[in-house]
């Protein structure tokens, strides 16, 4: 008879694999990281005041509360916002009662403890932070108890330890990143639908106000996020208004615009000066001539009844745009958004590191172009490096403080003139358009004339 040499310990681990598994975790009976008080707090928030949903609902979502039945009640809140119905404790507990599960969150008693919950919606963004925080530490959790399985299933011998441990990986990246696993499609799912855009006639985009930028580019689409590069002084505000023109004017689109660096009634006396083809800074000194007086009030009548929003905050974040485009877009449609510029974005960071946090707004507006479905067009500033090389054209790589705008847009146009330097040029009075990044199409420069003093570029005739 052969003798069994193995441990009481490797005994059991072979009899019962599970076991020794379920052991190795000594927190197994400790309650999840959750601030109950913190979930109820931005659900009475979000029915005080509807204005702070849409704020938290780019903070949060229902998979992040801990409570099941506070879930249902998010998912209810949103649902009623996305139907541009009002939001209050009545319509709520109407919502859920014809969904069937007003009983499951604990009737009407349980909505009006809610409301009393917090005094005010003030604080509803915070309060989100502190949900989605003790929702990434349960994932963080989740995620570790996974690690361990598969470091025992790789030393069972059942799965090759390379391909565990790269898994081990993607899971602990997607749990610091806050990811959670989106929905998957089989690829031919979607292939007639692909096949059906191929075939339809190519339909441009939102002109730029200029044809030779339109014949490079195709126009402005969505889901683009756009970028306008140039030195302080070029003209970046100039075509972005431009843009903000053609499609507000032009098209009668519907276009919102954020302005960091100019106040709405600078932006206003460019777009008037652009239209009414006056002298700029006689509009801006109030020295107009007497036939310019009714130009004046000719432009001001084509305009007054365009659709074009301004938001001239001095410092905005990509939450306050996120928001306010999404209040936008559901009240009056959205067509386009403008942002002047970049740079001058809150970060909410502490300025240690601009190109990380400015890689984070670059990413941010890539997303929202995409789930808006409209262009987003941002101006950014080039750093002094073009002003050292001999023709003093700007590069990509002339980008300041982020690489990741190069990386997450899908066109960059880059802007020169050579009277910038040297006003006495032969080529005073043109502007060069650099397409330097063109995901779906040729990059080229075409050129324009740049009548500043109208506050405007135009096409050649």
């Amino acid at each position: 008879m052969q003798l069994d040499h193995r441990s009481d310990h490797e005994s059991l681990f072979l009899a019962e694999p599970d076991l020794l598994v379920r052991s190795a975790d000594p927190f197994k009976d400790r309650t999840p990281p959750q601030d109950l008080m913190a979930e109820q707090s931005v659900l009475g928030g979000m029915l005080l005041n509807a204005a702070v949903i849409d704020e938290v609902c780019e903070i949060i979502s229902s998979s992040d509360f801990y409570n099941p039945r506070n879930s249902i009640v998010f998912d209810a809140i949103c649902a009623l916002r996305a139907e541009n119905m009002p939001v209050d404790a009545v319509t709520l507990v109407a919502h859920l009662l014809d969904a069937g599960t007003l009983t499951k969150v604990g009737g009407g008693p349980y909505i009006q403890e809610l409301l009393h919950a917090v005094p005010t919606a003030a604080n509803a963004g915070y309060y989100a932070r502190i949900v989605a925080d003790r929702s990434q530490l349960r994932r963080l959790i989740e995620t570790g108890s996974r690690l361990v399985q598969y470091g025992y299933a790789g030393g069972a011998g059942g799965r090759d330890v390379a391909e565990l441990v790269n898994m081990a990986q993607a899971d602990l990246s997607d749990a610091a990143l806050g990811r959670r696993v989106g929905a998957v499609e089989e690829f031919t799912d979607f292939l007639d639908e692909t096949i059906a855009q191929i075939l339809e006639r190519p339909s441009r985009g939102l002109s730029t106000g200029l044809g030779v930028v339109d014949d490079v580019i195709g126009g402005l689409k969505p889901g683009q996020l756009v970028l306008v590069g140039a030195r302080p002084g070029v003209g970046k505000t100039i075509e972005v208004i431009g843009m903000v023109r053609a499609a507000g004017l032009r098209r009668a689109g519907s276009v919102l615009g954020f302005f960091l660096e100019m106040s709405k009634h600078e932006i206003q006396k460019r777009i008037l000066s652009a239209e009414a083809g006056i002298n700029l800074a006689r509009i801006t000194n109030g020295e107009l001539r007497p036939h310019e007086v009714d130009l004046l009030h000719t432009a001001a009548d084509r305009v007054r009844g365009c659709f074009i929003h301004m938001d001239d905050t001095p410092q905005v974040n990509i939450e306050h745009i996120r928001a306010t485009a999404r209040k936008v877009q559901a009240e009056k449609g959205l067509d386009l958004i403008v942002i002047d510029y970049l740079q001058l974005m809150d970060t909410g960071g502490d300025g240690k590191n601009r190109a990380v946090e400015l890689g984070a707004v670059s990413r941010g507006l890539k997303v929202l172009a995409r789930e808006l479905e409209i262009p987003i067009v941002g101006c950014v500033q080039l750093n002094r490096n073009s002003d050292s090389r001999s023709d003093r054209r700007p590069q990509m790589s002339d980008l300041r403080e982020s690489g990741a705008f190069e990386q997450d847009a899908d066109v960059i146009i880059l802007l020169h003139r050579d009277d910038y330097h040297d006003p006495e040029h032969i080529r005073a009075g043109e502007v060069d358009l650099i397409i330097a990044k063109n995901r779906n199409g040729p990059i080229d420069t075409v050129t324009a004339a740049a009548q500043l003093h109208y506050a405007r570029f135009t096409d050649f005739t």
